[in-house]
């Protein structure tokens, strides 16, 4: 497998450097046929997709294959992430929509031209359903059995899959990327298995894949199902035999894999402006907050206790540990709270033999509660991150035998520009103008529920690339008839295979 080459990550270029290299594989001659593939989103997490869609179609340009990619619509119901999303896109007229479970209708409230416009049809639909009922950090997960059988669910994974299913009844879109935790596949999978009966009892021939974000060139744990599915009845795509269709799917995506660049290799560098700029903010803030409660940095007494327990729990000595040297010079560690600083305590003396023999950097999330506290690896000198959530604190220290240069020098937080660029979304170069706008916090949590860039990138190339489309002989579009007939046909087998 080949390593992706840091640069790659530091400047930007890892989406179109991956897009290049699956582009020069390709040999469709129905690419060569100009045309305009329309796209829309539900709940992505980070618009990522937006720069995915944009690296693909310069490579395909280049190649001499004239497609393009138009973006008719995105659906968030978080304020601020809807906002992050309509910048992110900021071209054409593409509709921002707020509820995934109202695309079942014609039209529903736009909140970029601020009035109900009509939800439109798109060749494509890219989705991230809630995975609170499943994923294994949930304090959902099992309590609520097979979610699927119910139309709502307490962590909104039912509600917001029937939404993505509500509209493919009456939009069917030709094909559909539906992305969610791998956790799925655990115990009995039956809601597992009713979502894929979902998808296929509307006419759609569906591939599973689970993909891993580190073997696909990023430094972070991101292990998730990708549902793909194209439409018997497609429009625009001529699917004469599906198993081969997905046989050439797999074969794209096993050549996108890479193994990611050491994490310490790509982060960036001390002296970096956003650095500083948030180690500033951090301390402002943390002086504001003693001022107002000289108590405010300090445990609660329930949290404490339980503190106490674990500390013991583990043979160690609660009170009597400290953190390491490095950490405790750092001026990041002044900003943290005694939670935090706690969890980090105790991740440390767990780990201590791994920090002696580490020559990368060893991170430990403690945003999480102590009993949860999560790390990444750290084998040799390639360090990875953990699986980031959106409530994600990330702390990095420099192992013991970390000789050679290294771009952070001073233990620290991981940034949320850093957890974005550390996916294949790089603000810092495709989109500068949104690191004055939104917060560090902000981006840490679109990176904790985002899809990763490398992966979709990946998924979405090698169903493009595979597809054999249509071509002058056979039309791409139908009149309003025709949507009528093929949309009954599609709900005839669906109440057949109830």
């Amino acid at each position: 497998m080949k390593t992706l080459k840091a640069e790659s990550l530091i400047n930007g270029t890892v989406l179109r450097d991956i897009a290049r290299d699956l582009v020069a594989a390709t040999n469709n001659p129905t690419l060569r046929k100009e045309r305009t593939h329309t796209i829309g989103t539900m709940c992505s997490g980070s618009e990522v997709l937006t720069l995915v869609t944009e690296a693909l179609e310069a490579e395909l340009q280049a190649a001499g294959y004239p497609q393009s990619f138009e973006p008719l619509f995105t659906c968030e119901i978080d304020k601020n992430k809807r906002e992050w999303g309509m910048d992110m896109i900021n071209r054409g007229s593409c509709c921002c929509f707020g509820n995934i479970c109202e695309m079942d209708q014609k039209e529903a409230w736009c909140y970029k031209h601020e009035k109900k416009c009509v939800i439109p049809r798109v060749e494509g639909a890219v989705a991230g359903t809630s995975c609170k009922d499943f994923a294994k950090c949930s304090n959902n997960r099992g309590k609520q059995g097979h979610v699927m059988k119910k139309g709502s669910s307490a962590g909104g994974s039912s509600d917001t899959f029937y939404g993505f299913v509500g509209y493919l009844d009456v939009h069917a879109p030709d094909w559909v990327i539906l992305e969610n935790s791998d956790a799925l596949l655990d115990g009995d999978r039956v809601n597992f298995d009713l979502m894929c009966s979902e998808v296929s009892s509307r006419g759609y021939a569906i591939k599973p894949l689970i993909l891993e974000a580190m073997e696909f060139a990023v430094p972070t744990a991101r292990r998730r199902l990708y549902l793909m599915g194209v439409l018997n009845l497609a429009k625009s795509m001529v699917i004469k035999d599906a198993n081969r269709h997905w046989g050439e799917v797999r074969q794209l995506v096993c050549r996108a894999q890479r193994k990611p660049p050491a994490l310490q290799d790509v982060l960036l560098t001390d002296d970096d402006e956003a650095v500083e700029d948030l180690l500033q903010l951090r301390k402002e803030k943390t002086v504001a907050k003693l001022q107002k409660d000289t108590n405010s940095m300090l445990l609660d007494a329930s949290t404490a206790k339980k503190h106490m327990q674990v500390f013991q729990d583990s043979h160690l000595r609660w009170g009597g540990e400290k953190c390491r040297p490095r950490s405790i010079k750092s001026q990041w560690m002044a900003t943290m709270g005694e939670r935090e600083r706690e969890v980090l305590m105790f991740f440390q003396a767990q780990h201590a033999d791994e920090y002696a023999a580490s020559k990368g950097v060893l991170v430990a999330d403690v945003g999480q509660s102590i009993e949860r506290v999560r790390s990444g690896s750290a084998e040799a000198e390639v360090s990875v991150l953990p699986t980031i959530l959106p409530n994600s604190k990330i702390w990095m220290s420099l192992g013991a035998k970390a000789t050679r240069p290294q771009r952070m020098k001073v233990e620290r937080l991981l940034l949320g520009t850093e957890a974005l660029r550390l996916q294949g979304l790089d603000v810092e170069h495709l989109r500068p103008d949104l690191l004055k706008k939104y917060s560090s916090n902000l981006m840490m949590s679109l990176a904790g529920n985002m899809f990763s860039g490398t992966v979709i990138l990946t998924t979405l190339s090698a169903l493009i690339l595979s597809t054999e489309w249509k071509t002058d002989d056979e039309p791409t579009e139908t009149d309003g008839d025709d949507v009528d007939t093929a949309l009954a046909v599609l709900r005839s087998l669906k109440g057949q295979s109830a």
